[in-house]
């Protein structure tokens, strides 16, 4: 019963290094645009790319005290 409770573990954690592989694998849709030292500034400026169809989507996120703005086309 030992080897078959050890084999699952190893079989799961073998599983979970695998999906944890796969999803870092995958690149980010998003790529930077710029940084902006307020929220406001960065929604800005997302909201008239989209606007302009200079891309589809963006996110903004504060990073070391400036908002980054991402954006997907």
């Amino acid at each position: 019963m030992r080897t078959a409770a050890k084999l699952l573990s190893a079989g799961s954690l073998v599983a979970g290094l695998s999906l944890g592989l796969s999803a870092t694998a995958h690149a980010d849709p998003y790529e930077f645009a710029g940084s902006f030292p307020t929220q406001t500034e960065c929604v800005s400026a997302g909201d008239q790319g989209v606007a302009d169809n200079s891309w589809s989507s963006y996110r903004c996120t504060l990073f070391e005290g400036v908002w980054d703005l991402y954006v997907r086309s």
